[in-house]
């Protein structure tokens, strides 16, 4: 990757995608690399909070259940740490009373699993737009 490249990826608006399962993240990345987002991806709580100190990420795609730490609990710590990063609840848990707690914990949106793409575009398109307006 050449050094103007380098400065062209840094402008894109960077994702990042946290699931413990490869095929989501994998998907999700190719679904918004298209859309001209910068996506990263970690397969657990853990490897995406060293991701967010390496760079800044606009927005935070999270799995609710992972082994070790949760979704919810990654929330937590993103809101507290990275406040700057807007998170999204990407998950399969259909219960108010979760979707209300990572709403409160400050989530953006929930959406529940299984999703459709435009729905995920949907609403990366409208965080992204707020975030920069």
């Amino acid at each position: 990757m050449t050094e103007a490249d380098e400065r062209m990826e840094d402008r894109k608006p960077a994702v990042l995608i946290v699931d413990d399962e490869p095929s989501i993240c994998d998907l999700l990345a190719e679904v918004l690399d298209e859309q001209g987002y910068h996506c990263e991806t970690a397969g657990n709580a853990v490897e995406a909070l060293v991701k967010l100190k390496e760079r800044t990420f606009e927005l935070a795609l999270l799995d609710y259940k992972m082994p070790g730490m949760s979704g919810m609990d990654l929330l937590t710590a993103i809101a507290e740490s990275y406040p700057n990063t807007t998170t999204i609840m990407v998950t399969a848990v259909n219960e108010a009373s979760a979707a209300v707690e990572a709403l409160r914990r400050g989530a953006r949106a929930y959406i529940l699993k299984p999703f459709t793409l435009d729905e995920i575009r949907e609403q990366v398109a409208t965080i992204v737009k707020g975030e920069t307006s």
